[in-house]
């Protein structure tokens, strides 16, 4: 019930039952906790919900888990305040919880959506360094946003030149994922291509990206 009130933003029904479990000895679940902070990091009151997870760590009680550090990172990066969002992820790693993909996604996807491509493939190159492999949501991010943001910059071989990066680190079918991302290219086009995707190795992949993603006509890298 819990989660179904959260939900849907009812706060005060939420707490009255957690309220009416404490009053009745029940000791609430680590669920209904992460419940209660995914309720509030989608309000207003998004403060709530470290306060929530700071409340679980000194009762000791229940231990939190990865679902509610990445809730409240969630909570801070959905707000702009990227620097309390960082925080919480060092607090993360002190307390023993090792980030996931969704944690580093939260990070990307916010800085995406902030033209802040710069920080979001930083956090790309530190979640590889990591061991955490980037996924299909990690790409969308950046690619959704910078075809939002930087589109009156870009020409359309540099999306396929980006989206050939994308495919090619995170060892995907090169042609067919090209083409699901960013449609089909003039047949004239094709050879740029083919000779783009055989010459970019790993090592270079998220420089060439990086270069590929300023939105300034100044500094973007251009494949014309």
């Amino acid at each position: 019930m819990i989660s179904i009130y959260g939900r849907r933003q009812m706060i005060d029904k939420a707490n009255e039952i957690v309220n009416y479990m404490n009053e009745s000895g029940v000791t609430p679940s680590l669920t209904t906790y992460n419940s209660l902070m995914y309720m509030y990091s989608r309000s207003s009151n998004y403060e709530r919900a470290e306060e929530i997870l700071n409340d679980l760590v000194s009762r000791g009680r229940v231990k939190p888990d990865v679902i509610s550090y990445n809730t409240v990172i969630y909570a801070y990066c959905r707000n702009g305040r990227m620097k309390e969002a960082s925080r919480m992820f060092k607090k993360m790693a002190e307390s023993g919880v090792a980030p996931d993909v969704i944690t580093y996604n939260t990070f990307v996807g916010s800085y995406a959506a902030d033209a802040m491509f710069v920080e979001a493939i930083d956090v790309v190159r530190y979640m590889i360094r990591q061991g955490c492999r980037p996924n299909q949501s990690t790409y969308n991010s950046i690619v959704d946003w910078y075809c939002k943001l930087a589109a009156p910059y870009s020409t359309v071989f540099d999306m396929w030149a980006m989206g050939i990066v994308f495919c090619v680190l995170n060892d995907k079918d090169v042609p067919k994922e090209i083409i699901s991302l960013f449609g089909l290219l003039e047949e004239s086009e094709w050879h740029e291509v083919k000779e783009l995707a055989s010459v970019v190795p790993e090592s270079d992949g998220l420089d060439l990206l990086f270069n590929m993603l300023c939105i300034y006509p100044h500094k973007r890298g251009c494949a014309d």
